[in-house]
């Protein structure tokens, strides 16, 4: 995407202009200026995917246990 000077200095500003007929619409439109598509947060992105890893396995390890107990359970009152 190809940006003029003037919108890379001033990232996140939006202006409207008030006319006669009202106002104009928001220039540069919303997403150009406040997203950049580039960006990405490895620090976030590794703790993400960390939190995820912890999670999965805190879930199987509940399953397998309770699996487990259940099974134990079923076996002595057989």
């Amino acid at each position: 995407m190809l940006c003029n000077f003037a919108m890379i200095l001033n990232i996140g500003d939006i202006s409207r202009n008030c006319t006669e007929d009202g106002w104009s619409e928001p220039f540069p439109h919303y997403y150009d200026a406040c997203f950049d598509e580039n960006f990405t947060d490895p620090v976030n992105q590794d703790y993400y995917y960390l939190s995820v890893k912890a999670l999965y396995t805190v879930g199987y390890s509940t399953s397998l246990v309770s699996l487990t107990m259940a099974m134990v359970i079923l076996c002595r009152f057989r």
